[in-house]
């Protein structure tokens, strides 16, 4: 059976991924129509043989068409730091098979510039195995400090995603950490941190950086691989779920001044994690201190917020100088600390802001 490319794109535009498996089934014409809806996101867990599966698809043709990749290590049996960074030599070859294997005490050329990838072994396979993905450009990385109540009957993590932009089936949100599993899946538990900064650095080393960097649940831990920061000059969006403290502000800090082009930035604070270790009058994490300075991203187009404090004053200073780029805003469960009015302050604001998408959703705070 013979069908115009047009018809087949029609036909997969309302197939989930498993359904496309079975399309590819049909005939080859069928297969290859299918082949870049199929391999365009992967997903891997820190586990021999996840990792030896997306080695596997590297080395094939199938590789050009991976744009997303997810980390998954919910229900993970080993901690991603010390499982990468302890593999022995017969594992590096499980995992990579043909490809070459050389000594990863080298440096790469990558970007105009030289990688250093001796300090992390982690870092030298996940770049091996990157090398034949020429089309990567993010990486989502969920990890499991989610807080039981942020997960719905049905296991899955509840939060609000605009369907149009986000590239990720909802099925992928979590499989494990929810009720159901009772607990058993929550022995290993990450914070993020390395699984973030050696995969922006793999892709770095490849010549091909991520242009786009998620994390659900981070818990900043500052440098855990040397020479991440390079990594994150080509980031133009960036999506952090925060299960921080107040003084972890400055490794977040240290990201976003290493994202000079960033365009997308959406901040979440998991309250939950965060109300665990402080004490309830304590105020939150300001914005402020995040954002490093009123004018501190200057290519910045959209900016989504949640449950920070901020004040005003800082505010009404940040929107307006952004106000020649900025184009999306949206602020949920926010306080104005000290106390202010947000009908005052977006009075003070009217018609200083070319916005084509703005909202304040306000299910606590002040004002």
């Amino acid at each position: 059976m013979h069908l115009p490319p047009e018809i087949h794109d029609e036909i997969l535009r309302y197939l989930d991924r498993q359904d496309i498996g079975i399309y590819r089934l049909v005939g080859r014409s069928f297969a290859t129509a299918g082949t870049p809806q199929l391999f365009e996101r992967l997903h891997f867990r820190t586990s021999l043989e996840s990792l030896q599966r997306l080695a596997h698809i590297s080395k094939r043709d199938c590789g050009g068409h991976v744009k997303h990749l997810l980390w998954n290590t919910t229900g993970a049996e080993f901690e991603a730091r010390a499982f990468m960074e302890g593999l022995r030599t017969r594992e590096l070859k499980y995992i990579l098979g043909r490809l070459s294997l050389d000594t990863p005490t080298r440096t790469v050329t990558a970007v105009g510039e030289q990688v250093d990838l001796s300090p992390s072994l982690g870092a030298f396979l996940l770049a091996a195995i990157f090398s034949g993905f020429p089309n990567l450009k993010s990486l989502y990385v969920l990890t499991l400090r989610t807080s039981p109540s942020a997960y719905g009957s049905d296991g899955w993590v509840q939060r609000e995603f605009d369907a149009t932009s986000d590239p990720w089936p909802a099925a992928w949100k979590a499989t494990h950490g929810c009720p159901r599993c009772q607990g058993l899946c929550q022995a290993v538990v990450s914070t993020g941190s390395y699984e973030m900064q050696v995969g922006a650095l793999a892709a770095h080393a490849t010549g091909h950086p991520l242009t786009a960097l998620r994390v659900e649940h981070l818990y900043p831990a500052g440098v855990v691989v040397t020479g991440y920061e390079k990594a994150l000059a080509h980031i133009t969006s960036l999506d952090l779920v925060l299960g921080m403290r107040k003084k972890d502000v400055g490794s977040v800090q240290r990201m976003l001044r290493a994202t000079p082009h960033l365009r997308v930035l959406k901040l979440w604070l998991n309250s939950g994690s965060y109300w665990a270790d402080v004490d309830h009058d304590t105020p939150l994490p300001n914005l402020a201190d995040m954002l490093l300075g009123q004018d501190s991203l200057t290519e910045l187009r959209e900016l989504e917020v949640h449950q920070f404090d901020v004040a005003p004053a800082f505010l009404e200073a940040f929107l307006l100088s952004h106000a020649r780029t900025l184009r999306v805003l949206k602020m949920h469960r926010m306080k104005l600390y000290p106390r202010g009015s947000w009908i005052a302050l977006f009075g003070l604001l009217k018609g200083k802001l070319a916005l084509e998408v703005g909202w304040v959703r306000r299910k606590l705070g002040y004002g």
